[in-house]
């Protein structure tokens, strides 16, 4: 039977998601400003740990992060979209340090919830 999915399994549509966790990878290995930027509206929020405050505006969000930024290159990423719902998704993914001993985890889980409708 081909073309037909088995009873109970579920397309999620993750193009969105997908291609905003592509930016900011971009955005991590360049720590460019206007990459940065352009992955959060006006109003965003960024929490970089649990129990952190996080970082609110697009502005605080572009001076925390270069802040504490890495170097480009020292990370591998690995992700998945594992939810979706209207224009809310949840993206599981890990930051692998390639060279753990200078100063940083060895590999870092990473969570986030997305809202296509407004970018961030």
């Amino acid at each position: 039977m081909s073309g037909t999915q088995p009873t109970g399994v579920m397309t999620v549509e993750t193009g969105p998601y997908e291609d905003w966790v592509e930016r900011y990878i971009k955005a991590w290995n360049s720590n460019a400003s206007e990459d940065i930027a352009d992955l959060f509206t006006e109003d965003g929020r960024y929490q970089t740990e649990p129990y952190a405050e996080p970082w609110r505006g697009r502005d605080e969000i572009v001076r925390g992060w270069l802040d504490i930024k890495d170097e480009p290159g020292q990370t591998d990423f690995s992700y998945r979209v594992i939810a979706t719902e209207g224009d809310l998704g949840v993206v599981k993914g890990e930051a692998t340090y390639k060279d753990p001993s200078a100063g940083r985890f060895g590999s870092i889980p990473m969570g986030t919830a997305l809202n296509s409708s407004s970018g961030t």
